[in-house]
C-alpha cells in the first residue's frame, strides 16, 4: 500500500522514530506526509492536504494526546472530524481542472467547503439539500456513525461472542458491505478516474 512503501523506502531510511531528537522525528514526518500530498498530485491543496495531517500527527505525538485517545470516547470523534474536515482539501483538488484553474482555486475552494462544514458562508445551516441527502442515505450515515466507534468489540463482549464466530461475522459483513457499495457505485454510473488530475 502507500503508507507501507513510504513507511519502508521514506521514513525507516531517514531514521523513522528511533531519533534521539523531537525535531528530527517531526523532521521525518513532515517529509513523508509532504510526499504523499504531491504524491496525490502536484498542487498547493494535495500539499496542504498532506501538511495538514503532519501537524495533526506531530501535535498529538509531541503532546502525548494520541496516546491519551485511543483509550477515550474524544479520540473516535476527533478523528472523524478531522479526518472529514482535513479531506476537504484532497476532495477540492480532485473536483478542480487543475490544467486551466488559477494556482489557488483548490485552496479557496477547500476553505469555502470547511467554512459550510461549519454554517460559514452557507445559505442556512439546513435546506432541501440536505434534507434530500438525509432522507436518501440517512441509513447509511447512522451505520457510518456507529461503525466508526468501537461497537463490534463491545457487542462481542456483551453478548459473550466466541472469537471464531466474531471474525466469521466479521468477514461477512465485511462481504455485504462491500455488495453494497459496488451496486450503488454501478447505480451512480460515470465516475472520472479519481486521480485524473495526477
Amino acid at each position: 500500500s502507500l503508507g507501507s512503501w513510504f513507511r519502508d523506502y521514506v521514513f525507516f531510511p531517514l531514521g523513522g522514530s528511533r531519533v534521539k531528537s523531537k525535531w528530527r522525528l517531526a523532521f521525518n514526518m513532515f517529509v513523508v506526509w509532504s510526499l504523499t500530498g504531491l504524491w496525490h498530485g502536484a498542487d498547493w491543496a494535495f500539499l496542504s492536504w498532506g501538511v495538514a495531517f503532519f501537524v495533526l500527527l506531530i501535535l498529538e505525538k509531541l503532546s502525548g494526546l494520541g496516546k491519551w485517545m485511543e483509550n477515550h470516547w474524544v479520540g473516535y470523534v476527533y478523528t472523524n472530524i478531522a479526518v472529514v474536515v482535513v479531506t476537504v482539501l484532497l476532495g477540492s483538488a480532485m473536483h478542480t481542472d487543475l490544467s486551466t484553474a488559477p494556482p489557488l482555486e483548490a485552496i479557496t475552494m477547500a476553505g469555502h467547503r470547511m467554512g459550510a462544514l461549519f454554517g460559514i458562508g452557507a445559505t442556512s445551516l439546513w435546506d432541501s439539500t440536505a434534507s434530500m441527502y438525509v432522507r436518501e442515505y440517512g441509513l447509511f450515515m447512522l451505520l457510518a456513525v456507529l461503525f466508526s466507534l468501537p461497537f463490534g468489540p463491545w457487542l462481542e463482549k456483551k453478548l459473550h461472542i466466541p472469537q471464531p464466530v466474531s471474525q466469521i461475522a466479521r468477514a461477512v459483513g465485511l462481504v455485504v458491505v462491500f455488495l453494497i457499495t459496488i451496486s450503488y457505485i454501478i447505480m451512480g454510473g460515470y465516475s472520472p478516474f479519481i486521480y485524473y488530475n495526477f
